[in-house]
């Protein structure tokens, strides 16, 4: 038979859960700091490999500092994009075709970041 949950234990799972709120809070402020700071030293850092050629570094206990390029689209609304062009040229048609072919020929965007990953272990 399991002990019944008092008013005591009810009381203290609430100002536990009240501190792992706010320990959570602060954690993810200091979370906030800590990226803000890693992301500030990417630019200089990457200037650096391409500078030199660097594509990965390794930064011992098994991880590496890659330098990745990874590309996307540009982003754009079609349906937007299918309303301003008919109402300019006055031929839904038109508008239509026109939205095709700008959204199958968007700009690829590509943007480099750095990536730490685990080394492979080589096979002895």
């Amino acid at each position: 038979m399991t002990s019944p949950y008092s008013k005591d234990d009810f009381k203290t799972d609430i100002q536990r859960y009240a501190d792992l709120d706010e320990e959570i809070k602060a954690g993810s402020k200091a979370l906030t700091v800590l990226r803000r700071e890693k992301k500030a030293l990417e630019p200089k850092i990457l200037e650096f490999m391409k500078k030199h050629e660097y594509t990965e570094i390794n930064i011992g206990n098994e991880h590496q500092i890659l330098r990745v390029t990874s590309t996307s689209t540009e982003s754009l609304k079609p349906d937007a994009l299918l309303e301003d062009l008919t109402s300019i040229l006055g031929s839904a048609e038109y508008a239509n075709r026109v939205t095709e072919a700008v959204m199958n020929n968007r700009a690829v965007i590509e943007k480099e970041s750095l990536k730490k990953i685990k080394q492979k272990k080589k096979a002895t």
